[in-house]
């Protein structure tokens, strides 16, 4: 039973308190068998006044399958929700691939509030569930890393590339080839990136903005580069591992820039450099890196807070907030 189930003439908090207390301890049951983990939020001295259970998917290897979650009216709005479905799954599988949800489709409020925290609806279902009444929800490892991101910034946090932490990601190099980006400067760089029209229907893509280390280069040059396009001290600049790219949005039928802020910060200052600043942005430039950095991480690029523009895969920065054991793109040089 779900949160949807109840029946719509329900409606006063008394009648949802009995039904939340049955759920409750009906949860609590198969949590003590085993079979799920329960999550309950409680005010000193009274019932759970919020509460949640997970197991691990048995669909998804690697997957985290919410069962139910559930707030009680009196205590929404307060952030309950958000601590159930974000801290809490986080924190008990960090490494999972994604986390995945099944709800009524007449379930509206719910569906958005998912949506909000980065999930989208997708074919994602379970055998026995009616697929005209019911929709799965599904949101990847790399779009819960962007809301940590966003929640930890709000904090005043930012974990920086040169964290001691980050540093001390193993490399297990997997020698992939590279590729001169030089040849692909103006196109978009993959089909599954264009994800979202604007409102006016008119198609966007992303295109790399132009960076000193890309194509082939002389070992000098590379130990320069290494000095300029990131600290000393980081030892493996993200970008001379050949895992980490620069982006914005272009608008096809135009093939210019749109309104992101600020572009790079070598050269003087960016107040508006950090991904989710909006003090000195306009609203269409806010609106702008949204639609970039959800996007990105649909696809599994993990942005930099720093720096709006930057954003990897394979590095020691994105592993490390993936919270993957190992990165597997270090250090190149073309002699």
């Amino acid at each position: 039973m779900s949160l949807a189930d109840l029946n719509s003439s329900w409606t006063t908090e008394e009648h949802y308190s009995h039904w939340l207390d049955e759920n409750v301890q009906e949860e609590e049951q198969i949590c003590r068998e085993g079979k799920a983990l329960c999550v309950q939020v409680r005010e000193t001295g009274k019932q759970a006044v919020a509460w949640a259970s997970y197991e691990d998917d048995v669909k998804i290897p690697g997957g985290f399958y919410i069962r139910q979650m559930m707030v009680e009216p009196y205590y929404k709005k307060m952030g309950l929700g958000g601590i159930l479905l974000n801290d809490v799954v986080s924190t008990l599988r960090p490494k999972n691939i994604g986390t995945f949800l099944i709800t009524r489709k007449t379930n509206t409020v719910a569906i958005s509030f998912y949506e909000k925290n980065g999930f989208r609806q997708s074919s994602y279902m379970h055998d026995g569930y009616d697929v005209s009444r019911y929709v799965g929800l599904e949101r990847s490892r790399s779009v819960a890393v962007l809301f940590a991101q966003m929640r930890e910034y709000k904090q005043g946090n930012i974990l920086k590339i040169v964290d001691a932490n980050v540093k001390s990601v193993p490399i297990q190099e997997q020698n992939e080839p590279l590729v001169d980006l030089a040849d692909v400067s103006m196109n978009p760089i993959d089909s599954k990136i264009r994800l979202m029209p604007d409102e006016s229907s008119s198609i966007m893509g992303f295109y790399h903005a132009p960076h000193s280390d890309f194509g082939k280069v002389r070992v000098g040059l590379h130990k320069k580069l290494k000095e300029l396009v990131s600290p000393v001290d980081n030892k493996i600049p993200p970008h001379l591992t050949g895992g980490a790219v620069d982006l914005t949005l272009i608008k096809l039928s135009t093939g210019k820039p749109l309104p992101m802020g600020k572009f790079g910060a070598i050269f003087g200052s960016n107040p508006v450099a950090q991904t989710f600043v909006t003090v000195g942005l306009t609203e269409e430039e806010q609106e702008n890196r949204k639609l970039l950095y959800r996007s990105a991480a649909e696809v599994g690029l993990v942005n930099y807070p720093e720096e709006w523009w930057h954003y990897a895969i394979g590095d020691r920065y994105s592993s490390y907030v993936l919270g993957l054991d190992k990165s597997v793109y270090g250090d190149y040089s073309t002699p």
